[in-house]
């Protein structure tokens, strides 16, 4: 069994400890060692390893291979969760399709952001005219009944559609609940309007909700609407005496959603012999001899293994896409995963020709596609970024992530150099617009944080109050590079606000990797004992090198537990934004 130590952790740092302050952001992280009593309390939290020792084995294996460093990598594994996600994989489930076949996903729930305060109107009647209508109940819900509760001279009926996708319910609008209506009238002149509901109803497509409701406008002189067809509604509160009878209970929203996230296995393998292990040994009991260890080619190429490795499964969660059927109906038909049967022995015990089902193959499903499901994903097909609408982005995701109570005080984007280094110059011409040349401003220009990755911080009016970063590294940087050696530059220039974080409620964060298993494997050649019952040639040997084949296998997924408050913007021209105003000739931002 390992044994955690100060010497271990000092001289290797196979663990990454990520100290986030409440706001979250990447430009005031730190990556620190861990302590020997952090370690043996996220590895042995009961005096055992837990189940992810394999892990951790390779992970100090590979630090002390001198594994070069990658800060998208470092950045993710520092939020990857150990525990939330692999504590929802029951290895003992059973389903249908196979005795042991394990579903290649976890059910969990994913966070909606909650906006219920938000509404429209879109038609509106007399109690008269909103009667002689009546009769289709699916297209006009309102009943007889209720419609009467309506004064036909002064009451009104009003159409009322939610903004932001709310399920509808008649319990948003209980009787005497006040909503106040805002709308201009023809000359331009702003409009209140405060009306009590008598009555509500939904249609049968529960897509709007038709409400009797009772002016209360007499007592003011503010001008009011006093037939609203259209316009925009707050709630208020009710007005209800102790001595009255009324109960009605206020609809409620689980914001959570059962949203299947698909895992996957990945394996590497590697070869080695034993000098390479009597080496590592050393290392491992804290030998000096670290340093010559590092020149050794083994070493060397056991690293660079592990740094291709780091890339390629960077670039799966950010891009990978799902398997075809790879959902929650479907998949079942995913191609079946079979026990090994070898040429003597089957372990299985099933066939000699066929193994015993035991999983199905999926992939697990990148970032970028888990928020283009959700619509948080923009192409701006080539276009300039128009710096207004992207402020308009920031403070939406300033107002989802605050959701809950959390802090915001930095919102952090991704994108190249190239495109930070040109929205400077959006950023001197929103200045000299907004203020009129007259204020002058210090701007601190490449900062870096603990990972290696630099970053400049902009204010502006709106978001008020809000420290946007935007952060380079090399990996948006070589996807331009490379899409501009091909021609086409836009495909390869992305703008991403990722709300990477490790998941704790609502202070945490809602995109993080989740590590969920590892597996290690080691074989070993023969001993020279062994050798010389089979083979005269090694009677007359005293010692022979051995051959150490390791295999190791980890699995996990990426997650996105609320799509609010992550935005991914590409496709767009490196150029500087626009900042002349909101309007600029494109839309359809698919």
């Amino acid at each position: 069994m390992l044994a955690i130590s100060d010497r271990f952790a000092a001289q290797c740092s196979p663990v990454i400890g990520l100290s986030n302050d409440t706001c979250g952001s990447i430009t005031r992280a730190s990556l620190k060692h861990l302590t020997a009593s952090e370690l043996d309390a996220l590895f042995t939290p009961s005096g055992l390893f837990a189940d992810l020792d394999a892990w951790l084995f390779h992970s100090i294996e590979m630090a002390a291979c001198g594994v070069q460093r990658y800060a998208m990598y470092d950045w993710i594994m520092a939020n990857a969760d150990m525990t939330k996600a692999r504590a929802a994989i029951n290895p003992g489930q059973k389903v249908m399709g196979g005795p042991s076949l394990i579903q290649p996903f976890i059910i969990a729930n994913q966070e909606s952001v909650v906006n219920k305060d938000h509404w429209k109107v879109t038609s509106g009647w007399t109690p008269a005219a909103y009667d002689a209508l009546n009769g289709d109940l699916a297209t006009y819900p309102l009943t007889n009944a209720q419609i009467a509760l309506g004064d036909v001279g002064t009451d009104r009926v009003i159409r009322v559609e939610t903004r932001h996708g709310i399920p509808l319910d008649v319990n948003w609008f209980r009787n005497r609940d006040v909503l106040f209506l805002f709308n201009v009238s023809g000359p331009g002149v702003a409009q209140q309007g405060n009306w009590r509901v008598l009555a509500s109803a939904v249609n049968a497509a529960a897509s709007y909700v038709d409400l009797v409701v009772r002016s209360e406008n007499a007592g003011s002189a503010g001008a009011f609407d006093a037939a609203p067809e259209a316009g925009y509604i707050i709630p208020g509160i009710n007005n209800v005496h102790d001595f009255e009878s009324w109960c009605q209970n206020r609809a409620n929203i689980d914001p959570r959603k059962k949203v299947l996230f698909f895992y996957q296995t990945m394996r590497e393998a590697r070869c080695t012999d034993e000098q390479y292990e009597l080496v590592y040994e050393r290392l491992f009991d804290a030998n000096p001899a670290f340093k010559e260890f590092g020149d050794i080619d083994m070493a060397k190429r056991n690293a660079q293994d592990e740094h291709n490795f780091q890339v390629n499964l960077v670039n799966a969660i950010f891009f990978q896409k799902p398997l075809p059927n790879q959902d929650k109906e479907n998949w079942e038909s995913l191609e079946a995963i079979n026990t090994i049967a070898g040429s003597v022995l089957d372990p299985s015990g099933v066939t000699a020709s066929g193994g015993q089902l035991i999983a199905r193959r999926a992939n697990f499903v990148g970032w970028k596609e888990q928020l283009r499901v959700c619509d948080r994903v923009k192409d701006l097909q080539k276009n300039k970024l128009n710096l207004y609408e992207f402020l308009d982005f920031n403070y939406d995701l300033v107002r989802a992530r605050k959701t809950g109570g959390r802090k915001v005080t930095d919102i952090d984007w991704f994108c190249n150099s190239i495109f930070k280094a040109n929205f400077y110059t959006a950023y001197i011409d929103y200045l000299d617009v907004e203020f009129k040349g007259k204020e002058v401003f210090n701007i601190e220009q490449g900062k870096v944080n603990e990972m290696g990755m630099i970053y400049d911080s902009f204010f502006f009016k709106r978001p008020s109050g809000i420290r946007i970063n935007l952060t380079t590294d090399e990996f948006f940087d070589d996807l331009y590079d490379e899409n501009v050696a091909l021609g086409q530059p836009t495909v390869g220039n992305l703008l991403l606000a990722l709300d990477i974080g490790k998941p704790s409620g609502n202070t945490g964060g809602s995109m993080y990797y989740a590590h969920i298993a590892s597996n290690r494997r080691e074989y070993k050649t023969a001993d020279i004992q062994d050798l010389a019952k089979y083979d005269s040639t090694f009677r007359c040997v005293m010692e022979v090198s051995h051959k150490m084949q390791t295999l190791t296998s980890q699995a996990g997924m990426p997650i996105v537990e609320c799509p609010l408050k992550s935005l991914w913007i590409h496709n767009f021209s490196v150029e500087p934004p626009i900042t002349t105003g909101r309007s600029y000739p494109y839309d359809n931002l698919v």
